[in-house]
């Protein structure tokens, strides 16, 4: 499979003093010969992909509802993962992200995409590096449909990891996730930065959650899991290995299973213990006492009185 080649058209940029409209004035910022994000000629006909990659981090509020803030990752590598390990390698069409997340990639053609946040990475919401290794992606639907306003997010990872796991397609799974958040479908892959309101609040808060499952899921990539998740069994969770009741009995047993892989740990992430993600659960609270027993008690205020 041939895969598209790389220009980084704009890592950074910093505007000099005196700057001219030809561009005069103005320093690009190249990472280091043969690293991701460093410069390479454009093929001819090649077109140009840019956007930004979101973050999102929850932020002390008030006592009764949490404050999540909106951001961007800035230092990240933003990436075609030609080798589909979850990991910017030397030598796949790359670029770093700027201050304000942006990023800018001259491809051949639509690509899908990945984002890897290091640790060196900075999540501008709260002007922090990232505490662990994450790796979030976008589909090559989402990039051929947005051009040069392509948005990396936990959003976009979700949809193209609902699409594998139900064998489905982007644009239903990005309906599903819509309507899953309640939010209108054309609003559910773009910038929360610049979204306002309800719709905003509904996406930092399923973005917040969906980027806890994600780096969970490159952690169980990194450390070296077992495929598939056995966590009472050696190998599940590396870290259990040796302990007291949970090898014995499979102490003589031959593990066959492999080290995950990237699209496996995203799966697996999401149903850890094969518990399921709910879209909805509902809390029922039933009162085993007649109502007339308890109408009017001091036991019972009215306002959960059993009717």
């Amino acid at each position: 499979m041939l895969y598209p080649t790389l220009t980084v058209l704009a890592a950074s940029l910093l505007a000099a003093c005196g700057g001219g409209g030809n561009g005069a004035g103005q320093i690009a910022f190249v990472p280091p010969a043969n690293q991701p994000g460093a410069s390479q000629p454009a093929g001819p006909g090649n077109t140009t992909f840019s956007g930004v990659l979101t973050a999102s981090a929850l932020k002390p509020g008030s006592s009764s509802d949490p404050v999540i803030g909106a951001g961007y990752y800035a230092g990240a590598t933003v990436c075609v993962d030609a080798n589909g390990n979850g990991r910017c390698d030397t030598g796949e069409p790359a670029a770093v992200t700027d201050a304000n997340g942006k990023f800018s990639l001259s491809l051949s053609g639509a690509s899908a995409l990945i984002a890897d946040i290091g640790t060196s990475a900075r999540n501008t919401a709260t002007n922090t590096n990232v505490a662990t290794r994450e790796v979030l992606r976008v589909m090559r639907d989402q990039v051929q449909q947005q051009g040069t306003a392509v948005v990396v997010s936990p959003l976009s990872s979700e949809v193209a990891r609902l699409v594998e796991a139900n064998g489905t397609s982007y644009a239903v799974e990005k309906q599903n996730l819509a309507t899953r958040v309640g939010v209108p479908a054309d609003s559910l892959l773009g910038d929360v930065n610049t979204a306002s309101g309800a719709v905003q609040a509904a996406l930092l808060g399923e973005a917040n959650a969906l980027n806890n499952r994600f780096a969970y899921a490159t952690t169980k990539l990194d450390r070296g899991d077992k495929f598939p998740d056995a966590l009472a069994n050696p190998g599940g969770d590396p870290r259990l290995a040796g302990m007291a009741g949970v090898t014995t009995a499979t102490a003589n047993v031959v593990d066959n299973r492999k080290p995950i892989t990237f699209l496996q740990s995203q799966q697996a992430a999401f149903n850890v213990e094969g518990i399921p993600r709910y879209d909805n659960i509902f809390i029922v609270m039933l009162e085993n006492k007649a109502t007339m027993s308890i109408l009017n008690s001091a036991y019972a205020p009215p306002r959960s009185t059993a009717t």
